[in-house]
């Protein structure tokens, strides 16, 4: 009695019952499972084929090999599975049905359309006639038909459904793979892998971060609202008419009639240019009554603005510009007033734009549209002579400080720096000023200048809204001494016209009050104030040129005489002012309810001239006298700006910065001036302790780099500042001072400074041993491998550096890959010498580094140096030193493919290391050849025989040809020459060696001469060899050849057991990888915004352990060595096929002879006469009976000669198979030691990168940060 498990399987029921029972050796078991009575299958607990099928991880492929769908699919090399990925399955879902993918996908039609049927054509029939090449195809669409009917439609790299499916969906093509059925056959199937399923509709479902529901209310908010029709957002009246036609269609005539009505009223000649002062008094007129006017008389009606001049100043040109535009806007509301009334109701409905708001609108539409061509530059001739005055004074403070404007500045240098960021930004929007095309824009701008001054800087930075609102308060306060600076340091020309632009040609909005009349007001202060009033500003940038032109120039003698006190005043050269400006500039706006606030600031400006002040004046630039000096290398000026103590303090020096955050020092290394860098050094080294000089090293500038970054520039600091340099600072891009170091490729000593920075930032490294190459990595996954130029830097940074060689940048490029693209030949050579390197593997678009080289020698010194490589598929050398190997292939537009095959032998008449190497290039079609020939000259001889049929022609999928399919005919046919190579009888054959030496060879010739030798061969045997018909040689020979198959038989057995189940551990392998991706991708959902996130390091550091776990199948130690096990198990079938053929030749050699003995039995009947019924001797019976002894005779000595030439067959081909057998067996003890050597060497290498991967993974999590 045993105990098993019945699998009750009922046929069309997916349901399965377990049951366990008892019974005897003999005993039937019988069930029944609802009325149909089942004879279970008997399934032993533990047994071999049940813990082979493991389940594989994706949903697909598990369903579809434990269906009976691929019986359909034969052959396979007709057909190609269309996989979707894991992720897409798991987390899918069919909105059709509700359910997820992974739970349909058991469905037979759902695979069956996933399987696409493609017949192999024959070489000349795969390209037809009007087709072309390959590359010109692959941009065409192809249809394919599916395993149930259907039809895709393949176009480049995206698979659209079409005739059959119930919706048109479309997936992309991933990447292509190899798969073997994990059953007893080991079936290969090509596989592609694609974006998401063809069937149903398609929904991602990803793990969502588990957030708090404060948007809860909010979403129902949105969603009520989003059920209304979106309404548009208009931003400008051109915009409008573009978005609503038939209003422009109804506008049009109107508008090109007001357009040209308006060019011929401004279109006249203006009267010859006004004097300064009758220009000026004009100007106060025309304020003055403009302002009168304004307060007297606009109004508003309807939207519509009312003129407010009388027609007594029309006389007045400004004032007939500013009539005429008005008229023009107002000609324009009433245009759009006039449109039908359903357009008007439509852009209501559709958009949020009001009465008022349309009217802006077209208010900026016409002032744009006559500005550059009329208005402005009409408005600019008039304020011509008030505009040159006022720059050329502004051009006479353009060295002016912040601090000489009347500010009080707090919290020293901090509040300094503050003041120039707000000055800055106003810059930077004030300078916009010279392009505005209106009014409008100009008034904005002129808004987003004064936000600007009044918002950027710390005040931005403030979270209480209180404290806020008190900074911005302090802000306003000092808003003209900036605005001020602005106007000088923007250098914007026709500033008077712009003013008188903007508050005289606006209409629709109130330039008088609110934030837009303060600021025009302030503005308006601030041009009085530069043409009234400045000369102690002129004087105070006088003063402070001299200072500075004296630092840069290096005239000592004058800078002492400025801070000892002893310089000459300086006289204010401007002429005398004319009295019109004072005049001009007491605009009514002053007289506002803020304009007395505004003119006592404006009246408080003085320049502060004092010894102290121009100790710390600032460049419009940013930079102090210290950083002039610096910038124009001024050595003994620096050393004497460094004695005056009570003017430069160490604290002073030390928060000395450029507006861009370079200190002194890392300004004085940039410059790459070794004298000044010491100066600056050696102060700071007298007044600093260590740990503060560490923290100036580390003072990053706003691209976040430290003077460390620059330590290329003076190389000699190197050793010095070793331990003091912060080499694992990173900027805002990810580059270390020694990522810099190593990117200076063309400094002149590039090898020992990098080598030099190497051992310092090792010296640094906290902690013992070798230095750690992922603290040096930029943003973009750059190692410093990935950079380095240097061969010897390279071989370094890999033996003695804790470094990850397969690393991939943002990219996927390796730093081989790198290496190959750019062509640096010597640092190729120093990757392939690395054990570690993975030359396998592909960047994002599936190339390998040999297909990336920079040209074809390139390429070709890459595949010399693969065929002496040290990874998982290294060559072995013969007893000559020689090596041969398939190292590279390749498409060919024709359709076809090609194999580089090269063959190098040692140069004994130079060196060990010297090889002569020889390059062919052959095709399937000639391996297949050269099978033909061999097997010609040698009948008995064992050969892994193949067709090319059998081979799959990656051109399947023609947009897409399959590189996996590539790969595995180059790995079968490099075997297959292998082990011809060691073949007992082949190795020296004439025609192997011509094969791999010879790059053109000629097929008809090498043809007629294998057919020579094929005679001469049987010719051979007949005439040397001792036949063997005896019935004890036939019994021996077929003994020890059947003993000898069965051994044979027994070893392919065990090599296709182990070949199953190591492909279901490769795949288990895989799946484990895969899983571990899908992992951390789900653990990234635990990261924030998640409640109580998970830290971004904790899922970075998942991710990464995920990634060492993957491997390219081609460097993958496994799968190597499962090639190799079924080129292995080809020779197992080859040697049965030639163990068979002794006992073919034994059967015919024993047929032959049973006729023979047939024919003797006959002969001997006849020897005696026959005689007719009743002893007659009739005519004719007696030449019966000679003939028939003749005949017998002859084949009798036929037979005989027959046998004996079938014997000489056997005694040959025994002789060849036994001696074949013996050097197979040595051989195959000799592979498989090989074999598993090299496998576990390549595991060893594999797995202690794995281990020192997955060590840096907790290291980084161990840090602190």
């Amino acid at each position: 009695m045993q105990s098993v498990i019945l699998r009750i399987l009922p046929p069309g029921d997916a349901v399965s019952g377990i049951v366990h029972a008892r019974f005897s050796d003999k005993q039937t078991v019988h069930t029944r499972f609802g009325d149909k009575q089942i004879v279970p299958r008997l399934v032993k607990p533990h047994t071999p084929a049940h813990r082979a099928l493991m389940p594989v991880l994706n949903p697909f492929l598990r369903a579809l090999f434990q269906s009976s769908v691929l019986a359909h699919a034969r052959p396979a090399q007709d057909h190609v599975i269309l996989v979707p990925s894991t992720d897409s399955l798991i987390h899918g879902i069919d909105t059709e049905t509700g359910r997820r993918y992974a739970d349909i996908v058991d469905d037979e039609d759902f695979l069956g359309s996933h399987i696409l049927r493609i017949p192999l054509l024959p070489p000349k029939e795969a390209k037809g006639p009007k087709e072309g090449n390959v590359r010109d195809g692959r941009a065409k669409a192809k249809t394919y038909p599916t395993l149930t009917g259907r039809t895709v439609i393949v176009k480049e790299h995206i698979v659209f459904t079409n005739k059959g499916f119930k919706l048109l969906t479309q997936a992309h093509l991933l990447h292509d793979a190899i798969y073997y059925s994990p059953n007893n056959e080991a079936q290969q199937w090509l596989v592609y892998y694609i974006s998401k399923p063809l069937l149903g509709t398609y929904e991602a479902a990803p793990i969502r971060p588990a957030t708090l529901p404060d948007a809860s209310i909010s979403g129902q908010l949105s969603r009520v609202s989003s059920s209304q029709p979106e309404k548009r957002d208009i931003n400008s009246f051109n915009e409008l008419l573009n978005s609503f036609p038939m209003i422009a269609r109804q506008m049009q005539p109107g508008l090109e009639r007001l357009f040209n009505e308006f060019g011929k009223e401004l279109g006249k000649p203006l009267p010859p240019p006004p004097s300064q002062i009758s220009g000026a008094s004009s100007l106060a007129e025309s304020t003055h009554g403009s302002d009168g006017g304004s307060d007297a008389g606009s109004s508003k009606t309807n939207g519509i603005v009312r003129l407010p001049f009388p027609q007594d100043d029309l006389f007045d040109e400004e004032d007939m510009m500013r009539k005429a535009l008005e008229t023009a806007v107002t000609a324009g509301i009433d245009l759009f007033q006039g449109v039908d009334k359903q357009q008007l109701s439509l852009l209501g409905a559709t958009t949020d734009l009001t009465g008022p708001a349309v009217e802006r609108l077209i208010e900026r539409y016409v002032a744009e549209s006559v500005h550059d061509s009329l208005l402005f530059p009409k408005l600019c001739l008039i304020h011509k002579v008030e505009d040159q005055e006022l720059d050329r004074r502004i051009r006479q403070m353009d060295c002016l400080d912040v601090a000489q404007v009347g500010i009080a500045i707090e919290d020293g240098q901090d509040g300094k720096k503050d003041l120039l960021t707000r000055i800055e930004s106003g810059v930077a929007a004030f300078r916009r000023l010279g392009v505005a095309g209106s009014p409008q824009q100009m008034l904005d701008i002129l808004v987003e200048t004064e936000r600007a001054l009044s918002q950027t800087g710390r005040v931005s930075t403030i979270a209480d809204a209180e404290k806020r609102a008190t900074a911005m308060t302090i802000n306003a306060d000092i808003l003209v001494s900036l605005l001020l600076l602005v106007v000088i340091r923007s250098q914007v020309r026709h500033l008077q016209a712009r003013l008188a632009y903007m508050q005289r040609f606006i209409f629709i909005d109130d330039v008088e009050s609110g934030e837009i009349g303060y600021v025009l007001s302030t503005f308006e202060a601030v041009l009085a104030y530069l043409g009234r009033d400045g000369g102690s500003l002129r004087r105070a940038s006088r003063q402070n040129k001299l200072l500075w032109q004296a630092i840069k120039s290096g005239n000592l003698d004058q800078v002492k005489s400025v801070f000892l006190g002893s310089s000459c005043a300086i006289v204010d050269d401007l002429v005398e002012e004319p009295l019109s400006i004072s005049e001009s500039t007491t605009p009514s706006s002053l007289s506002s309810a803020n304009g007395a606030t505004i003119e006592t600031t404006v009246s408080g400006i003085e320049g502060d001239t004092s010894i102290t002040s121009l100790a710390q004046t600032q460049d419009p630039l940013g930079n102090s006298v210290l950083m002039m000096a610096v910038e124009s290398q001024q050595v003994t000026v620096l050393q004497y700006l460094f004695t005056l103590s009570d003017h430069f303090p160490i604290n002073v020096i030390l928060n000395d910065q450029s507006s861009d955050g370079t200190t002194l020092l890392s300004a004085a290394i940039q410059l790459a001036n070794l004298d000044l860098v010491r100066v600056i050094l050696d102060y700071l080294m007298q007044n600093l302790d260590e740990s503060m000089f560490k923290d100036y090293l580390a003072t990053q500038d706003s691209r976040g780099r430290t003077a460390a970054h620059y330590i290329f520039n003076t190389p000699e600091l190197i050793k010095e500042l070793a331990e003091l340099i912060p080499w694992r600072q990173k900027d805002k891009i990810g580059h270390t001072p020694l990522f810099a170091v190593c990117r200076t490729y063309d400094h002149a000593d590039y090898s020992n400074m990098v080598s030099e920075a190497l051992s310092a930032a090792n010296a640094a490294q906290q902690g013992a041993g070798p230095l750690r190459m992922e603290d040096h990595n930029d943003d973009k996954g750059n190692s410093l491998l990935h950079i380095v130029k240097d061969s010897s830097i390279a071989h370094r940074i890999l033996y003695e550096c804790d470094v990850d060689p397969n690393t991939m940048n943002d990219k996927k490029f390796t730093p081989l890959m790198l290496a190959s693209k750019y062509g640096r030949i010597d640092m190729v050579r120093i990757f392939f010498g690395d054990p570690r390197i993975d030359i396998h593997l592909r960047e994002s678009r599936g190339l390998t580094a040999v297909e990336l080289a920079k040209d074809d020698e390139v390429r070709n010194r890459i595949d010399d140096l693969t065929l002496f490589s040290t990874t998982a598929t290294s060559n072995k050398a013969d007893a000559s030193g020689r090596i041969t190997a398939i190292v590279r292939s390749f498409f060919v537009e024709d359709g076809s493919t090609r194999f580089v095959l090269k063959s190098g032998a040692p140069n004994p008449g130079t060196s060990s290391t010297t090889y002569t190497i020889t390059t062919s290039r052959r095709s399937v079609q000639d391996f297949q050849n050269l099978a033909m020939w061999l097997v010609m000259d040698n009948p008995a001889s064992y050969i892994p025989t193949f067709r090319a049929d059998v081979f799959r022609t990656p051109f399947q999928i023609h947009s897409r040809p399959s590189r996996s399919v590539l790969y595995d005919a180059q790995t079968t046919l490099d075997r297959f020459l292998k082990v011809m190579i060691s073949h007992p009888t082949f190795s020296q054959h004439e025609m192997l060696w011509e094969f791999f030496l010879v790059p053109d060879m000629a097929p008809e010739t090498i043809e007629e001469r294998a057919k020579l030798r094929a005679q001469l061969v049987q010719e051979k045997i007949q005439d040397e060899y001792v036949p063997m018909t005896s019935a004890a040689d036939l019994r021996d020979v077929d003994s020890v050849i059947v003993h000898s198959r069965d051994l044979v038989r027994r070893v392919g057995i065990s090599t296709r057991a182990v070949l199953r189940k190591g492909n279901v551990l490769n795949y288990a392998l895989g799946d484990v990888a895969e899983a571990l991706a899908l992992l951390a991708q789900a653990v990234g959902t635990l990261g924030a915004p998640s409640l109580g996130p998970l830290p971004k390091k904790h899922v970075d550091a998942l991710t990464k352990f995920a990634s060492h776990m993957q491997s390219e199948l081609a460097s993958n130690p496994l799968a190597v060595y499962l090639d190799s096990l079924r080129s292995f198990n080809d020779t197992v079938g080859a040697m049965q096929a030639s163990l068979s053929k002794p006992s073919i030749l034994i059967a015919r050699i024993v047929n032959a002879q049973r006729r023979i003995e047939k024919d003797k039995q006959a002969l001997l009947s006849n020897t005696s006469p026959k005689r007719g019924p009743f002893s007659l001797n009739l005519p004719g019976m007696e030449e019966s009976r000679i003939k028939g002894i003749r005949e017998a005779e002859a084949r009798i000595i036929d037979g005989e000669a027959h046998v004996q030439a079938l014997g000489k067959e056997l005694r040959y081909t025994n002789e060849v198979v036994v001696s074949e057998l013996a050097g197979w067996t040595t051989w195959k003890g000799e592979l498989a030691k090989e074999e598993v050597r090299r496998y576990a060497q390549a595991m060893l290498v594999k797995e202690r990168e794995r281990l020192r991967g997955m060590e840096r993974v907790l290291r980084t999590l161990g840090e602190r940060k």
